[in-house]
């Protein structure tokens, strides 16, 4: 994946994972323990992997675990959880079709878009699908971006970004990637 299409992936999903922590006028007292929160979006993640055909393997790429809330900069009272994953081990050109399966398997779930332009634009040959999990809104994005325009060939990208949240354990638990 080109330096661009990264960093173009990376910075949708921080905007996704900023509005998804953003609580206009009040914050919440949310508890909840930095494991458990990560054990839901990994669920999240098998879910996903679950709606997809042929399977692909999954890569830890980029940030993984708890760290602070990105609606709080500078205070780090807040955590959330943000998981990438780069989908390998499937054809280059097959990318666009894994985001399609995903994007009907979460509709099929209930699950809601995040805006009136988060359902991907399926004319292009790169696209992006945005949704928040119901009624525990956990932000995904699974995303196609092309490396090939000419064969068609892409990676594929998922990332789940948990609601921000105060943590129970008094801390970060991140896992080392």
């Amino acid at each position: 994946m080109s330096r661009r299409w990264r960093m173009a992936v990376t910075l949708t999903g921080l905007v996704f994972a900023l509005s998804a922590c953003a609580e206009p006028g009040e914050q919440k007292k949310v508890m909840r323990d930095d494991q458990q929160v990560l054990a839901r979006a990994e669920e999240i993640v098998q879910q996903t992997l679950g709606a997809m055909s042929p399977k692909p393997t999954p890569k830890r790429d980029g940030r993984y675990g708890a760290g602070a809330c990105l609606a709080d900069p500078g205070r780090g009272d807040r955590q959330q959880v943000h998981i990438s994953y780069r989908l390998e081990g499937v054809a280059g050109s097959a990318g666009r079709q894994l985001v399609r399966q995903v994007r009907d398997a979460w509709v099929e779930r209930g699950y809601k878009f995040t805006s009136d332009t988060s359902d991907g634009d399926w004319s292009a040959p790169g696209t992006a699908v945005h949704m928040a999990t119901v009624p525990d809104d956990y932000w995904m994005t699974i995303s196609n971006s092309v490396t090939d325009r000419a064969a068609g060939d892409g990676t594929a990208v998922l990332t789940v970004t948990s609601p921000c949240y105060f943590p129970t354990s008094g801390g970060s638990s991140s896992p080392s990637p």
